[in-house]
């Protein structure tokens, strides 16, 4: 009798498992492709815990940020390693709209803009901040010894694989879009050079900005 509603209970969790799980499937499909709002994305976090446990979570896009903010803290606890830190974060707030690596000054810093999927660093040239134009040589040289070389999207087509970056002046806005592609090492690499060596910052004074 007793293994009888033990099995009974595993395919009742399973079930309803089962059913949240579409649920929140329909929901983040509607969301993503109907709904498409950055700021107002909503997310779905599927992990499992044991052999039948899954844990099905919804979050609006500001309750998913705070979720891994808390994230980054735990990770700051169980490493010193800023680098494990950059590259944990990278990978961990990949569906967040924007990652921001800084130290101790912030107005030089590192953004990624990820809401689309990709993983993209952007180095605008804007007169409120200097510190970009300053730097710029640098940090094209910086993109070069990491084997990543700017592709003209008009005469080239996009690369599909490899790393590249586009330069773009538009109405007097110049940036500089660098697409890591499928290599967060070498975003984790270009983060960590420009805070260090170019910025002349201590990396252990790493902040991470989130939304």
């Amino acid at each position: 009798m007793f293994q009888k509603e033990s099995n009974y209970s595993v395919l009742n969790k399973f079930l309803k498992n089962s059913l949240a799980i579409f649920t929140a499937l329909v929901k983040y499909i509607y969301f993503s492709f109907f709904k498409k709002n950055y700021f107002n994305n909503h997310h779905l976090e599927i992990t499992l815990k044991d052999s039948f446990h899954l844990s099905v979570k919804w979050y609006s896009h500001d309750e998913y940020i705070v979720y891994k903010k808390k994230l980054l803290k735990l990770i700051r606890k169980e490493t010193s390693d800023p680098l494990e830190v950059i590259e944990y974060a990278l990978n961990e707030c990949s569906h967040c709209n924007f990652i921001i690596f800084s130290c101790e000054n912030e107005d030089e810093f590192i953004q990624f803009w990820l809401g689309d999927k990709k993983l993209m660093a952007d180095w605008p040239i804007i007169k409120e901040n200097t510190n970009f134009k300053k730097h710029t040589y640098e940090m094209l040289g910086v993109l070069n010894s990491l084997d990543i070389h700017r592709v003209n999207l008009i005469t080239t087509k996009k690369p599909k694989r490899l790393p590249y970056y586009v330069h773009n002046i538009d109405n007097k806005l110049e940036t500089y879009s660098i697409y890591f592609q499928k290599y967060p090492q070498d975003a984790v690499k270009f983060t960590e050079i420009m805070l260090r060596d170019i910025f002349k910052e201590n990396l252990e004074n790493l902040n991470i900005k989130i939304g």
